[in-house]
């Protein structure tokens, strides 16, 4: 089933055309709970993984928190996405690479206490892909164990939300509040970056 994304209420380019030099392609994954295969493009589903190569594991120090491992020591990884080039077109993909994985080490690190990604992009000959059997970390909370979910891929239009240029929101920000004012759509909530998990070059 397609899943698309509503039109933003306004027409944001014709409001502010200052913006529109600023605008990133995104693609919305709409994910959903389902059964993906390892050869499919999903979150939280199974993988393929190099015979060659062996599960990574995360060998860093874990702070205190109420997402810490039970014990410090190599945690495997945990995979958290994987797409396939063909399912997501509008995505630039490196070289000659044509499958991105990502994964993380699903307790907290000192860097924002949260979940560390590791990214890898895999391309050329497919053959020495399999479905791969990590092993599950212990003592992993839910929240940092992704269910398995089917995508349904959206090309989507974003404009600029904190990364908009000082200089173009400061000259914007009487017609942000104007526009607010009288519709109640704020730029900054409502505008200017689509909801969901998104992927972007």
């Amino acid at each position: 089933m397609a899943r698309t994304t509503p039109p933003r209420p306004v027409d944001v380019e014709t409001l502010f055309p200052e913006v529109a030099g600023h605008r990133k392609t995104a693609v919305r994954l709409h994910p959903r709970l389902g059964e993906p295969g390892a050869r499919e493009s999903s979150l939280g589903g199974p993988v393929l993984w190099p015979l060659s190569e062996p599960w990574p594991h995360c060998e860093d120090e874990h702070p205190r928190t109420a997402f810490s491992p039970p014990a410090q020591g190599p945690i495997p990884l945990v995979p958290v996405l994987q797409l396939f080039a063909a399912d997501v077109p509008d995505l630039a993909f490196p070289g000659a690479t044509d499958l991105l994985q990502v994964l993380w080490c699903p307790f907290d690190h000192a860097d924002g206490y949260v979940p560390r990604p590791e990214i890898y992009w895999r391309g050329g000959d497919p053959s020495d892909l399999r479905p791969a059997d990590p092993p599950r970390p212990a003592g992993a909370g839910d929240d940092y164990l992704p269910d398995p979910c089917v995508l349904h891929p959206e090309r989507v239009t974003d404009y600029p939300n904190r990364d908009l240029p000082d200089e173009v929101a400061d000259a914007l920000e009487a017609r942000f509040d104007q526009l607010e004012e009288e519709t109640g759509w704020s730029y900054w909530s409502h505008l200017s970056v689509s909801e969901g998990i998104k992927v972007c070059s």
